[in-house]
């Protein structure tokens, strides 16, 4: 993932206030990302791991990094996991419409708005909802990238499964 960066001063998409002009994602729409979010959100490992206090901004950060990454990269496939479902739609995805509410962002749930499977973005990308405990529900594809909230709950097995899923993506380089 690239540095992210606020452009407050480009103008915005006449349709969708989450998007500049140019049709390209404001991230952080109204929200200013602290250190810690700009430096999960930019670190190159593979697997990034955060800890820390209630109210420390880790899921906020979370959806920053997959919907930046569900954007940049047409037709992705990404996964959203928390261990229990109603803790998935009660916090997690609670936190994804408050970030990125339907009004701003041309981003539509699928099937519903308040228990989806996924959400779907206009460049083919999905970022799937799943309750890591059931794992009939986890993708057989491969995944372009995964964000488990609360990644203590999750077990060395479901771990190892869905970092088995993540395909090598390449970033193209600018000359």
């Amino acid at each position: 993932m690239g540095p992210i960066a606020r452009r407050d001063k480009q103008p915005h998409h006449p349709e969708w206030s989450g998007l500049f002009e140019d049709g390209s994602l404001d991230l952080f729409g109204p929200h200013t990302p602290n250190p810690s979010q700009i430096l999960f959100c930019n670190h190159p490992a593979k697997h990034v791991m955060w800890g820390g206090a209630v109210r420390g901004g880790k899921t906020w950060a979370l959806w920053w990094a997959m919907v930046e990454l569900a954007w940049a990269y047409p037709n992705n496939l990404l996964v959203v996991g928390r261990w229990v479902k109603d803790h998935l739609y009660n916090s997690t995805f609670a936190t994804f419409k408050r970030l990125f509410p339907a009004t701003a962002y041309p981003m539509k749930c699928h099937p519903n708005d308040e228990e989806p499977d996924e959400i779907r973005f206009p460049n083919g990308s999905k970022i799937l909802l799943v309750p890591l405990s059931d794992r009939k529900r986890w993708p057989g594809a491969e995944l372009g990238g995964f964000g488990i909230d609360q990644a203590e709950q999750c077990t060395r097995e479901t771990w190892t499964d869905l970092a088995r899923r993540v395909c090598l993506m390449s970033v193209p380089v600018e000359s």
